[in-house]
């Protein structure tokens, strides 16, 4: 696939091949907004190697940022994701949406300067764009507003007890 063309989305099936497909062409940084990534395909074994690869070849220490709204389903229903995320922790900093927040309606990855977007989280329709469209310097905007004031996530270290 063209990085310079858009693709549609209209199923689950197409946004987990479409995620794995943005993680596998991504080279430095990787920023999620979702719900609990369990839609995502990231549990799976394909998108445990794949996230595997790209931190094996991103130089940035902080090469994956992930918000989501609740963070329970990860922690307790994600063995493969908390494993990695023991992992390369220090390559993976989860964040929770506080209350009072309002993250938007979508659903989005963006990996380097591209953007996979579900237009709405509850419903698998979304789209793959260009980049350096302005729809991923809006979504990059929402993230990043939305960071600073989030809770911390799911660490998957284990608690020392």
């Amino acid at each position: 696939m063209e990085d310079s063309m858009e693709r549609a989305i209209d199923s689950r099936a197409d946004w987990q091949a479409a995620v794995l497909e943005l993680i596998d062409a991504a080279q430095s940084r990787l920023l999620i907004l979702d719900t609990d990534l369990a839609e995502s395909g990231l549990e799976s074994p394909q998108g445990i190697d794949c996230l595997t690869a790209f931190l094996q070849r991103a130089a940035r220490p902080d090469a994956i940022r992930v918000l989501l709204r609740d963070g329970d389903r990860l922690a307790h229903h994600s063995p493969r994701l908390m494993t990695l995320l023991s992992r390369f922790g220090h390559r993976i900093d989860i964040k929770c949406v506080a209350e009072g927040q309002t993250p938007p309606d979508t659903s989005f990855c963006i990996a380097d300067s591209q953007l996979l977007i579900r237009f709405h989280h509850e419903r698998p329709r979304g789209k793959r764009l260009a980049p350096g469209g302005q729809a991923g310097a809006v979504c990059e905007a929402q993230f990043e507003t939305l960071w600073p004031g989030a809770m911390p996530g799911p660490t998957g270290a284990p608690l020392g007890l």
